[in-house]
């Protein structure tokens, strides 16, 4: 059958119950996947179970889970960007198990074709695996999606020699048998179009392309005796992490995906725990990623005020991720992981940078927000200059989030001119009529003659004036709700209107004789 969003079929064949498949044993127990950086499958000869680990970025442990039955000698894991999902493959009966990260069994299929599988490598959609036994990598389209069954890339070679599309044969080219590729043990690829290859025979990487020509190949630190598992991070960044079966140990290499010759020593290295004596396999899951969501980048604000930044971080790793910005942690963070900051503005351009670290330790790429700090209003606001322009305005509202240890309902807010004239600073939206007495209007910037609390929404004007169709950046309307129940209140625009000219200064009457 075809694969939706594949032009390459795969043939599914009808398997057996996934109850014998597994002889009638019980699935593996599970565990809560906690902090989680690195996965690592152990064949389980030193402690006589199958075992995947995982490890903190510092290489500290963060507990393990059972490897299921159908995976005996596991020879590879790869785990989805998301870090929810496993993928092994054993060695010795070319079955691919799939568990969830907590060790919950999801299923299982046979992959045909394979003689002895090494490796295991996914992009979220399709599986990728590397056998030592033909020499060569063998993708399955579609695979990731798999529970059950068996599975081989259709149409089937012409002959022996050849291969499903969008699989290759590994290097043999090398002048010196030592440096070809003919120990495979792991594989590993961001997106498909480039692929890792770890040889433990070569002591060396080698790097393929999408159509698996060879890009070249590099060694590895002197120390890095015995690859057996390689592994990148799936969101992006430039390291390529190696597992050693000899020495036990995780090696760094920074930069390594833009490698392709040389001798490379690792930026550093952690022993793995002590239970974990035959590493077969290592993945990472995605680290996290920054969202700002208000205000707009590039936006105006007034120099001397404070801007509410809102922003959301996406974490595959559970638990309250630490964000900062410049370095210093934000105001707070809530279970949703959407994060509130007061940053003031400086005069001229301001940048402030957030990151996100989740509970794993993992790092996210750095947002930058970059704003203009403008000088205030000259002198204060004239009152009796300002009319109601409520009918020439319409607000535009953005993300609503609410502060429950502050019982405080945040609104991000814009104005925008839909009538036909041009308005002129100052700007104010004053907030009227509150249903519930009880909530109270917070973070203003001032108060009406008549005691009405406002915004001053000048700030958020690129420039002194706005013209029809134009939208302001966004602002923040703040309500104490200590009952958190529904209200409704009404807003009010001021502005100044145009006025017929006038003369303010005694013009000169005499003229010099």
């Amino acid at each position: 059958m075809a694969v939706p969003g594949n032009s390459s079929p795969v043939y599914f064949v009808s398997w057996a119950p996934l109850k014998n498949v597994h002889g009638g044993n019980p699935p593996p127990a599970t565990s809560t996947p906690g902090q989680t950086k690195f996965y690592v499958a152990d064949g389980g000869t030193s402690t006589g179970g199958d075992t995947t680990y995982r490890y903190l970025a510092n290489g500290n442990t963060s507990g393990a889970f059972g490897l299921d039955t159908s995976v005996p000698s596991p020879r590879g894991i790869a785990v989805n960007a998301a870090g929810t999902t496993a993928w092994l493959v054993d060695g010795s009966n070319q079955e691919v198990d799939v568990q969830g990260t907590d060790g919950a069994l999801l299923g299982s299929f046979r992959a045909f074709g394979l003689v002895n599988p090494q490796g295991i490598a996914t992009n979220g959609t399709d599986l990728w695996i590397v056998d030592a036994g033909i020499h060569s990598v063998l993708r399955f389209v579609g695979g990731a999606a798999i529970r059950a069954g068996a599975a081989t890339p259709l149409p089937q070679p012409a002959s022996s020699s050849a291969l499903p599309s969008g699989s290759f044969h590994l290097d043999q080219s090398d002048p010196n048998p030592l440096n070809e590729n003919n120990s495979p043990t792991d594989i590993v690829t961001r997106d498909g179009s480039t692929f890792w290859v770890t040889d433990d025979k070569a002591h060396a990487v080698f790097v393929y392309n999408a159509s698996g020509n060879k890009v070249g190949e590099w060694f590895l630190d002197p120390a890095d005796t015995s690859p057996s598992g390689i592994t990148l991070n799936p969101n992006g960044g430039t390291d390529l992490w190696v597992v050693d079966r000899a020495t036990h140990r995780v090696y760094d290499y920074a930069g390594a995906t833009g490698w392709t010759s040389g001798n490379h020593s690792a930026t550093s290295s952690f022993a793995l725990a002590s239970a974990d004596g035959d590493p077969e396999g290592i993945a990472d899951p995605n680290p996290p990623t920054v969202a700002i969501i208000s205000p707009a980048d590039n936006g105006q604000a007034t120099a001397g005020s404070t801007v509410l930044v809102t922003g959301q971080v996406t974490a595959s790793t559970p638990g309250t991720p630490v964000v900062a910005a410049n370095g210093t942690p934000v105001d707070a963070v809530d279970a949703a992981n959407n994060f509130f900051n007061r940053q003031s503005v400086a005069l001229g351009p301001n940048a402030s940078t957030y990151t996100a670290i989740d509970a794993s330790g993992q790092a996210s790429s750095p947002v930058t927000l970059h704003e203009t700090g403008t000088n205030p209003p000259a002198g204060p606001i004239d009152f009796a200059s300002l009319s109601d322009v409520t009918a020439s305005f319409s607000p535009q509202y953005g993300r609503t989030s609410y502060n429950s240890a502050t019982t405080v309902l945040y609104a991000d807010m814009a104005a925008q001119d839909v009538g036909t004239y041009t308005v002129h600073t100052p700007l104010l939206v004053a907030v009227k009529h509150i249903s519930n007495p009880l909530v109270r209007v917070r973070d203003y910037d001032g108060v009406l003659p008549d005691g009405t609390y406002y915004y001053d929404f000048s700030k958020l004007v690129a420039g002194r004036t706005i013209e029809p169709g134009q939208t302001t950046n966004n602002g923040v309307l703040a309500f104490f709700d200590p009952q958190q129940v529904p209200f409704t209140y009404d807003l009010v625009f001021l502005a100044p209107v145009n006025r017929p000219p006038s003369f303010t200064s005694v013009p000169v009457v005499e003229t010099a004789a």
